[in-house]
C-alpha cells in the first residue's frame, strides 16, 4: 500500500505535506535543543567571566588598600627616622651648650667676688649667675626633658612601624631589598640610643666625639632614607600597574 496514492490510484498531496510539516518540525525542534544548549553554555561563560571580573575586582581593591596602607607607614618609617637621626644631633649639640652655659656661669660667680672688678661689674656677673641658677637651668632643663621625650617616642614609632613592614612585606628578594635597608636604618638608631645618654658632665674630648658620631649617623641615616624612598617608588608603581590589569 503507498500511503502518496487512494485506493482510486489518486495522488495525495496531502501526504506529502504532512511529511514537510513533520519534516518541518522536526528541524525545529533540533534548532531549539541546539538553541538551548547554546544558551545554556553562553551563560556558564558569561557567569564564569563574571566572577573573573568579581575575583579580579577583590584582588585589586585588596591591593589597593595594601598599597595605600603600606605607603602611609613607610612614608612614617622614612620622615621619622630622619627626624630622629637630627633630634640626636641636635640633642648632643645641646648638650655643648650647656658645658658652655656652665662655663660661663662659674666664670660669673667668680667676677661677682672679684675686688678688683668695678661694682658695676661685680653686680652684672652676679646677676647673670643668678638668673641661671634660678631660673635659666631649670627652663634649660626642662627643654632638655621634653627633647628626650620626643627622642623616645621617635625611637618607639621607628621601632614599631619597621616590625610593621616587616610583617607587610612578604618573603621574595624584592621585598627583603625594602626590609633589609629598613632594618639597617631601625637598628643603627637603636643602637645609638642603647650606646649614648645625656652627657652633661661629659669631657669637651667625649662631646665632640659624641658630636661627630652623630652627624655620621644623621649622614648615613639620610642617604639610606633616600635610597629607600627610591626602591618604594620604583616597588609601588610596579604594584600599580599590577591594579590596573586587574592581578
Amino acid at each position: 500500500m503507498n500511503i502518496f496514492y487512494d485506493s482510486y490510484g489518486v495522488f495525495q498531496w496531502a501526504s506529502i505535506a504532512a511529511i514537510v510539516a513533520g519534516f518541518g518540525a522536526m528541524v525545529s525542534f533540533i534548532f531549539s535543543l541546539l538553541s538551548y544548549f547554546n544558551s545554556k553554555k553562553t551563560m556558564e561563560v558569561q557567569k564564569e567571566m563574571d566572577q573573573k571580573k568579581i575575583d579580579a575586582d577583590i584582588i585589586s581593591k585588596s591591593r589597593m588598600h595594601w598599597i595605600d596602607n603600606t605607603k602611609i607607614l613607610t612614608t612614617t618609617f622614612l620622615t621619622d627616622s630622619v627626624t630622629l637621626a637630627s633630634n640626636y644631633k641636635m640633642f648632643v649639640q645641646k648638650i655643648v651648650q650647656l658645658n658652655g652655659i656652665k662655663i660661663d656661669a662659674g666664670v660669673n660667680l667668680e667676677r661677682s667676688k672679684n675686688a678688683k672688678l668695678s661694682r658695676e661689674e661685680r653686680d652684672f656677673a652676679r646677676s647673670e649667675y643668678t638668673y641661671w641658677m634660678e631660673k635659666g637651668s631649670k627652663v634649660f632643663n626642662q627643654d632638655m626633658e621634653k627633647r628626650a621625650e620626643n627622642i623616645n617616642e621617635l625611637l618607639k614609632s621607628v621601632t614599631n612601624n619597621f616590625m610593621l613592614i616587616k610583617l607587610n612585606f612578604s618573603d621574595n628578594e624584592e621585598n627583603n631589598r625594602i626590609v633589609n635597608l629598613a632594618f639597617e636604618i631601625s637598628e643603627e638608631l637603636r643602637n645609638y640610643s642603647l650606646n649614648s645618654g645625656w652627657d652633661q658632665f661629659a669631657s669637651e674630648n667625649q662631646l665632640i666625639e659624641h658630636l661627630r658620631i652623630t652627624d655620621r649617623i644623621w649622614r648615613e641615616n639620610s642617604k639610606k632614607a633616600d635610597q629607600l624612598t627610591v626602591i618604594l617608588r620604583d616597588y609601588y608603581k610596579k604594584e600599580w600597574e599590577k591594579v590596573k590589569k586587574g592581578e
